[in-house]
């Protein structure tokens, strides 16, 4: 599943940097990473260390290297990334499934309503969902 921030009515400057941010989401544990960041209810008033020992403790090892990866990329250090991504809504997607065929086996155009009759059945499940 991958994620886009909602950009619209958001300053150009932020815009920028949230754009910074999701193309140093490379991949499925850099998003989850940044994602679960997003949903922790992270008080950053404590200072830098508790929040880092905190994040640390919800995130876990698995996805605090990637966390800090993003963080390294794009040059923010943990409480300013999370002022920037914790107000923005995001839109999920889902990868959509194309189906392959063998071309010795399969006449080409049986094989192009195929993909049309299953393009039309998982059409509703593939649509973008908004939190």
């Amino acid at each position: 599943m991958k994620f886009h921030f909602a950009l619209d009515g958001i300053p150009q400057g932020r815009q920028e940097t949230l754009l910074s941010i999701e193309s140093a989401m490379s991949t499925g544990r850099h998003r989850l990473a940044v994602f679960n960041l997003k949903n922790i209810g992270l008080r950053t008033s404590k200072g830098h260390e508790s929040c880092l020992e905190y994040v640390s403790g919800k995130l876990g090892a698995f996805l605090l290297d990637p966390l800090e990866e993003v963080l390294k990329a794009t040059g923010l250090d943990l409480i300013r990334f999370y002022h920037v991504i914790n107000a923005v809504p995001v839109v999920l997607t889902v990868r959509r499934y194309v189906p392959t065929f063998t071309v010795a086996t399969v006449d080409p155009f049986d094989a192009l309503q195929a993909c049309h009759v299953l393009n039309q059945r998982h059409q509703n499940h593939l649509k973008p969902r908004t939190f």
